[in-house]
């Protein structure tokens, strides 16, 4: 089922720059297309991904292949995870305007999760010298210069944002990462959760924050860190994996363990993951039933064996 969906995505976000270019519209169109453009950008933001690339469609209809319709487009591209065709659309936009800062980072970020650095590097350098004031330029090329190991320069750069703006959450969220290459354990933790506090609890910062407790042993605070991301985001299947594993190999929970390996499979039915965890903890249960089984007919059998000793030596 997830596949098809994913399918279903990438065949609507196939519309994505396909519109034929169609004339301008008069200037009192402008306030309609700003709302259409938001109303895109809030509908791809919540994950409402087929709305959004409906109404894509009917605007590029109206409007064509505007600099802010085009934005729209790239932005719903790289929402829905297909990163290639949002670097296409976010091109363009450089070859209306090259000065586009939006495009340079979205093009910066998009480049390190494809873990092409060196691109990476040189539009985060390019969007920081077009608008050096800016709070994202500026996070993008320090994130980028520690991806390519220029742990030195960026830190330079960092230590300028905190200066400037330390109560910005994604300047301490991007601390944290520094720390973290640098071996920081406990500097990248303060950072994250200065970070998570500042967003209000973004969800995906917290499933990072889990899986730092989990590796200094601390699994009570990975798992309330958790339960936190999913109560903001209950259909996270990477959350529900990570908390299914916390019950099962760290508390020997293994009820509650299917039950969030259940939850995946309500989402995603096709998951071998989740069917694979079900499948060990019925196991699991059963050798612990069985050990307590087999423990409690020792414990008669011995108590049985100590009366009966004792009856005869009594006789």
């Amino acid at each position: 089922m997830l596949a098809l969906i994913l399918l279903h995505l990438s065949l609507l976000a196939q519309s994505c720059g396909a519109a034929p270019a169609a004339p301008a519209k008069p200037a009192n169109d402008a306030a309609s297309r700003t709302a259409e453009l938001k109303r895109i950008d809030s509908l791809s933001a919540s994950g409402s991904y087929f709305k959004a690339a409906a109404l894509l469609q009917q605007v590029r209809a109206k409007y064509g292949d505007a600099i802010d319709v085009t934005l729209a487009s790239a932005r719903v591209c790289r929402d829905m995870g297909l990163l290639a065709r949002a670097a296409g659309e976010y091109q363009k936009v450089l070859r209306i305007n090259p000065n586009s800062t939006e495009a340079c980072v979205a093009l910066s970020e998009i480049y390190r999760r494809q873990l092409d650095i060196p691109n990476a590097i040189k539009f985060a350098r390019r969007a920081y010298e077009t608008n050096p004031k800016a709070i994202e330029p500026h996070v993008a090329l320090v994130s980028s210069l520690a991806d390519g190991g220029l742990l030195q320069e960026s830190e330079l750069q960092l230590n300028i944002l905190l200066k400037s703006d330390p109560k910005n959450a994604q300047v301490q969220y991007v601390a944290y990462k520094l720390a973290m290459k640098r071996g920081l354990i406990q500097v990248a933790q303060q950072h994250l959760e200065e970070a998570i506090a500042l967003a209000l609890g973004r969800p995906d910062w917290l499933v990072e924050l889990s899986e730092l407790n989990k590796t200094q042993g601390d699994y009570a605070s990975a798992k309330k860190n958790l339960e936190e991301s999913l109560s903001a985001d209950a259909f996270s299947i990477d959350a529900l994996n990570k908390l299914a594993i916390i019950y099962e190999f760290y508390f020997h929970d293994y009820h509650h363990a299917m039950d969030e390996y259940n939850a995946i499979l309500s989402i995603d039915p096709d998951s071998v993951t989740a069917q694979a965890g079900i499948d060990r903890c019925k196991v699991k249960k059963n050798d612990i039933a069985g050990a307590l089984k087999f423990q409690l007919q020792n414990a008669v059998s011995n108590t049985l064996g100590f009366f009966s000793k004792t009856r005869a030596d009594q006789e």
